[in-house]
């Protein structure tokens, strides 16, 4: 009697699925909103990718996000795995891009164990059958969930509960370990065709006979070392029997060529309709109440995250990755709830996160795949599988096209390199043949190369593009000629035989930055002209060390900078004799040793190897190589170390302790993901004050899911050794040519006077100074003390205000004036709800000119980068937007400066901080004030010194 393969079915997936109803709600708290910025752009029809920044309270959080219409027909889901070897890991993107399917973006998927080649996931995968399961997976424990999507497209989560035995038409029954698992004891395994071709992989590991199983009836019985050939039929399988499991018993008696034998699946999930199943963890949401089922990672604490949810509707699936551990905070699991909720989600399952977390799309116009997240260890990790997003629809004839421009402001002869996408009726690219392209401007003059466009004059001009009966256009501005100039970077350091460039920058008469054309500027060097020489706005180093100062000029508009040759590595030949001893963390959880290797080494006769054991565990686990007294006693930027790697993934790290005691950890590698020798590099951070002391090196996983153990292997330490800058100088060139900058007075005008810093008075000339400042107060209408002060009230008569380090407001003769609290480095840290009082205020506000004075400047000296780009962009898109001006000022600091960045001015006023050199100030170049001229709605300004210099008639 022939047996077929057997479904038993305990429910369907929709009855189980409605009565799966949380029993309590556990109350999601979310990390409070600052601001957010949302980013989005179509993929394919039917999918759309989103990158949503939030601004919080603790910080930022990124979150990618694929949003797929479940009802569109265009596009599919995919399980993304190695295609030739069972179980191999690779990268998510190559996963993507090798895949025979239009594979348009994709997120990693299941968790698996990190070591080796090759691996099995946790929890169930299915796709046209089982692609891998464990026997008794999910059945009296609830651990892993898995997507599920049935043949009608519907996208359901579930716990896949997993149990298989093979029976013969005798009654005999054999339970099985799994399907295709790679990993295999003394246990039967059944294989199908997912497993690949033949078993030729698994024979390669374990000695197992194979009982070929086709139309129901064994038809094969082979020996070990032979491959099986899997049946073409789907109901075909093949099972592997270890050899150690035949010392035990008859096995094979049953299963003689002719015998009639059924595998038997026994699972609540309907296989039946199901198209494919792709396992995470633990559950997200459920029934749209939050869910803790299952087995989930540090629950707790943040860490980066992949999520897969379906809205509540059953319209879209919404894949989610969210950064951690670099500029983006992570999620708790109860804050990705929250954010899965912000797309209407009621349903939701974790996935493999950490280092594993990674989303890719493709571009834009483009047939490449990207990844659009930031991964946590610096370098894309290698996974096993990852769920897949396919394009379905033939690419049709051009529907639409879209001009990218290289820039969108330049300064007049410079060129803006632009390209053409086309789109077809489903928003898949499609290739453009550029012979075709016809161009026009209007509004400016200027030149074309081909796709190229060089204006030749100032002003706003339209560019616009032909193609097949279809048109577009982008708007352009040329910049004419700046009121100041500035190169980045200041001091250009090369090695001896190197070229390096400047990039200079203008900036206009309204604010507005643009990059000059080289062939306007001249480079002019002073004194050691034979280190090198410019062409063409090249340097080009000879073969000498050396320090040149440079002038840079664009007409009348000029400035400095250095140009340093000289800077190489160098080996540390007292890193071959270090005093050192190995340490844990945890202690009870982390073992290991240190050892001298004289064999396995890189250069001269000795390398450290450093055996190491982790535990399983969700914590933080690390193991150290602790150095007694070995220090860098020459300034540098950057350390490298040879380390023969072990694949584990693990982070390498180092830790230095400065000449005042500060602490800075370096990052050789953010994941060792290579076997032999490699050398890797650390950035000395920026502010280390020399000596510094390397006093540990050592080794970390973030989380273990499994027991770990492994040896790497260090050698050749090296520096980066730079040439002394610290006395370089830079000519002063006084204020920018700003046109909001009074030479004098208006007359009739109502004056604000601005002065910076005033505590920390120590010395009899800060109390000379400071007298010369309240009389100049008492002079003016208003007065303003700015930043951390020490005011002698007593001696003021008139009108003033005194920054303390909170928020407040007020109308100062038609002039809003807003102070800020910013003393710990930013509005977030220093009290995160002034940032929704700023917006309030502004939306308010009715007067045409914004004085906002705080202590940190938001392009420099914010604690947090972001931050203070997210604050710039307030205020230039509130200027833009109502034609009002902002004048930020910021008290703070050692030096008194003015920079207009898209039209906002930015001045930064030092007060009383000044810098003594040799027992010598020179007051009329280190002390400084504001003076501002309101004239009804018109505000001019005038930074002037305290002390003008004084010229003696000879």
């Amino acid at each position: 009697m022939a047996l077929k393969t057997t479904i038993k079915k305990i429910a369907s997936y929709a009855a189980v699925f409605t009565g799966l109803l949380s029993a309590f709600h556990v109350p999601i708290k979310a990390n409070v909103l600052i601001d957010e910025i949302v980013e989005r752009e179509t993929v394919t029809k039917g999918l759309t990718y989103e990158l949503k920044s939030k601004f919080t309270q603790e910080g930022w959080v990124d979150l990618h996000v694929l949003i797929m219409d479940l009802y569109e027909e265009q596009v599919d889901l995919e399980i993304l795995q190695a295609m030739d070897v069972f179980g191999k890991k690779e990268t998510l993107k190559t996963f993507a891009t090798t895949n025979d399917k239009n594979v348009v973006a994709g997120i990693n998927g299941s968790f698996f164990n990190m070591k080796g080649e090759t691996s099995e996931p946790v929890g169930a995968i299915y796709e046209q059958g089982y692609t891998y399961a464990t026997h008794n997976y999910n059945t009296s424990k609830q651990s892993a969930a898995s997507l599920l999507q049935y043949n009608d497209g519907s996208v359901f989560f579930d716990f896949f509960d997993t149990s298989f035995k093979v029976v013969t038409a005798l009654g005999q029954e054999l339970y099985i370990e799994g399907i295709n698992k790679i990993d295999v004891g003394k246990m039967p395994v059944v294989y199908n065709r997912n497993f690949g071709e033949t078993t030729k992989q698994i024979d390669q590991r374990i000695n197992m006979y194979k009982v070929v199983v086709q139309d129901g009836h064994v038809t094969q019985v082979i020996p070990p070392q032979t491959p099986a050939y899997f049946p073409m039929i789907e109901e075909g399988f093949v099972i592997g029997l270890p050899e150690a499991l035949l010392e035990e018993g008859t096995y094979l008696e049953m299963f003689e060529v002719g015998t009639a034998v059924a595998l038997q699946a026994l699972s609540k999930i309907n296989t039946d309709e199901l198209k494919l199943a792709l396992s995470g963890s633990g559950k997200v949401l459920e029934n749209g109440q939050y869910s803790e089922a299952g087995n989930l990672v540090a629950k707790n604490s943040r860490h980066p995250r992949s999520v897969l949810g379906v809205t509540e509707d059953q319209r879209y699936l919404i894949a989610m990755a969210i950064d951690g551990r670099g500029k983006s905070i992570g999620a708790s699991h109860a804050e990705v709830a929250s954010y899965l909720r912000e797309y209407n989600v009621s349903n939701a399952i974790q996935l493999d996160g950490g280092g594993s977390t990674t989303l890719v799309s493709r571009k834009v116009g483009s047939h490449n795949i990207d990844v659009k997240n930031t991964v946590s260890e610096g370098t894309e990790r290698k996974v096993l599988n990852g769920l897949g997003f396919v394009s379905l629809g033939e690419v049709g004839p051009v529907q639409s096209i879209q001009i990218v421009q290289s820039e969108a402001r330049v300064f007049k002869n410079n060129p803006v390199q632009l390209e053409v996408m086309g789109f077809d009726h489903n928003s898949n690219p499609v290739t453009i043949d550029y012979s075709r392209l016809a161009w026009g401007i209007e509004g400016i003059e200027g030149r074309w190369e081909t796709n190229t466009f060089i204006p030749t004059s100032g002003g706003q001009g339209v560019i616009s593009c032909y193609y097949e009966g279809l048109t577009t256009t982008v708007a352009i501005e040329s910049l004419d000629n700046p009121i100041d100039i500035e190169v980045s970077p200041r001091v250009l350091s090369l090695d001896e035989n190197q070229t390096g460039q400047f990039t200079v920058y203008g900036t206009d008469s309204s604010g507005y930055q643009g990059r000059i054309h080289q062939g306007d500027v001249t480079y002019t060097m002073r004194e050691n002209q034979d280190i090198g020489f410019f062409q063409d706005g090249v340097f080009y180093a000879n073969g000498k060390e050396g320090i040149e100062k440079v002038t840079i000029s664009m007409g009348d508009k000029k400035t400095t900078a250095y140009v340093v040759v000289g800077n190489e590595y160098n080996t540390i030949r007292d890193f071959e004799n270090l005093d050192y001893y190995p340490r844990s963390y945890p202690e009870e959880q982390v073992t290991g040793e240190v050892v001298v290797d004289t064999q396995d080494v890189v250069d001269t006769s000795k390398a450290y190897r450093m055996n190491y054991r982790f535990s399983q565990s969700d914590k933080t686990q690390a193991f150290y190589m602790m150095i007694n007294n070995f220090y860098l006693n020459k300034a540098t930027d950057t350390v490298s170390l040879w380390i023969k790697g072990n694949g584990s993934g693990h982070q390498f790290k180092g830790n230095l302790v400065d000449a005042v005691g500060n602490q800075y950890p370096i990052t050789f590698s953010h994941g060792i993901h290579w076997d032999g020798w490699q050398e890797v590099e650390a950035e000395v951070p920026a502010g280390v004050q020399f000596p510094v002391q390397l006093d540990r090196l050592y080794v970390v996983a973030l989380q273990s899911p499994e027991p770990y153990e492994g040896t790497l292997v260090v050698d050749k330490l090296s520096a980066m050794t730079m040439v002394d800058t610290s006395n370089l100088r830079f000519d002063e060139a006084g204020f920018i040519n700003d046109p909001l900058m009074a030479k004098v007075k208006p007359q009739e005008s109502y004056e604000i006077v601005l002065f910076g810093p005033t505590s920390y008075k120590n010395r009899l000339l800060d109390s000379v100074i400071a007298s010369k400042v309240y009389d100049n107060m008492n002079k003016a209408d208003y007065g303003i003390f700015a930043g951390s002060s020490d005011v002698d009230t007593s001696k003021l008569t008139g009108n003033y205000s005194v920054w303390n380090n909170t928020y407040s407001e007020a109308v100062v003769n038609k002039t809003k004036v807003i102070t800020l609290g910013t003393g710990s480095g930013g509005l977030r840290k220093t009290d995160y709800t002034q940032y929704s009082k700023l917006k309030n205020t502004l939306a308010q506000t009715s007067e045409n000119n914004i004085l906002i004075i705080g202590s940190k400047n938001p392009l420099t000296s914010f604690t947090d980068e972001r931050e203070g780009q997210l604050l710039h962009t307030l205020f230039k898109e509130y200027m833009e937007k109502t034609g009002k001006q902002i004048f930020y000022v910021n008290a703070s600091g050692y030096s008194t400066d003015v920079t207009i960045k898209d039209g906002v001015r930015y001045i930064d006023t030092s007060g009383l901080w000044y810098k003594v050199q040799d027992r010598y100030v020179d007051l009329n170049k280190m002390l400084y004030q504001v003076r501002f001229f309101v004239e009804g709605n018109h505000v001019s300004y005038m930074v002037e010194p305290i002390f003008p210099a004084v010229q003696i008639s000879e």
